[in-house]
């Protein structure tokens, strides 16, 4: 009997997979790869095998209102194609390992708890990623599941790429610069060597570009730096209201599926918090110390 390996990427609106099969004795290699998109407005299951050709492009029912639905879907279309099939692990795609998790690891109850307290660093895709998680375990208790971090990629860098400039004591409950996209950008190091051979072990600026963007300064294949931006992050006037990084109470304490965050702007411009006179005064929305330069005589 052929062993497989299923990968899942679980997101907002959409669900990525691949199947892998590794027949006998031989290498791994790509069975199959596709998606459900538009979950909760216009759901479709797409799949394609290793030479691209078409294997499923339907439209779904409407009743495919959230990710536990699309992979309902996907686990009937599954097994419909490769029943009997044994399943050796699935991976998974996790947006946020922070500082502890600087490489991929099998889930366990505790590893769930740690993700689970990162959700305050990314509401937008670490309880989906999550989710799918809780799932397939469910579903296939027996199976071990692997998480990958887009996080990880990025760990070692130097600290001062790290360093985000905020007061000392918010720094210390974890908050910091931890880079995204890391999985995508591995990948690009991982074949720049073939594609691009005489700059490969040199330093390269990669870009990933999406409704979520950023780059990365490789230097000898490695992360050195990295930046990212978001619709939500370009207006540097908008602070975090109570948020602090995985150490401190409000993100540890917060529990899964509650609401993000909320994000408030400082009162006076849209530059930001402002004092109302020439010394140094306290912002009540943001309880952030600010000085006001005295007006130019």
């Amino acid at each position: 009997m052929d062993d497989y390996a299923l990968v899942l990427n679980a997101g907002s609106s959409s669900l990525k997979f691949c199947v892998y099969c590794r027949p006998g004795e031989d290498a791994w290699r790509l069975e199959a790869r596709g998606q459900i998109d538009g979950i909760g407005t216009a759901p479709r299951l797409s799949a394609k095998d290793e030479a691209g050709g078409s294997l499923a492009d339907e439209k779904l029912d409407a009743s495919v209102k959230d990710g536990r639905a699309a992979l309902d879907v996907l686990t009937a279309w599954l097994r419909a194609r490769y029943g009997g099939a044994r399943v050796l692990g699935v991976g998974h795609r996790v947006v946020h390992g922070g500082a502890q998790y600087t490489g991929p690891c099998v889930v366990t109850p505790k590893v769930l708890d740690d993700l689970r307290a990162l959700i305050p660093l990314a509401p937008l895709h670490q309880p989906y990623n999550l989710a799918a998680i809780e799932a397939l375990s469910a579903r296939l208790p027996d199976v071990p599941q692997v998480a990958c971090f887009d996080t990880s990629f990025h760990r070692g860098q130097p600290a001062v790429a790290e360093l985000v400039p905020l007061p000392k004591a918010i720094r210390d409950t974890g908050v910091q610069r931890y880079g995204f996209h890391g999985l995508s950008y591995e990948y690009i190091a991982s074949v720049l060597p073939e594609v691009a051979p005489d700059v490969a072990d040199g330093r390269v600026i990669a870009a990933h570009l999406g409704s979520g963007a950023s780059l990365c300064a490789l230097k000898g294949g490695r992360a050195w730096t990295a930046r990212s931006a978001s619709p939500r992050s370009t207006d540097s006037a908008w602070h975090p209201a109570g948020v602090g990084g995985p150490g401190s109470s409000s993100t540890s304490s917060r529990p899964w599926g509650a609401p993000p965050p909320r994000w408030k702007r400082c009162s006076t411009s849209s530059r930001g918090c402002s004092g109302s006179r020439a010394s140094a005064t306290t912002c009540a929305t943001c309880s952030t110390a600010r000085t006001r330069r005295p007006a130019s005589r």
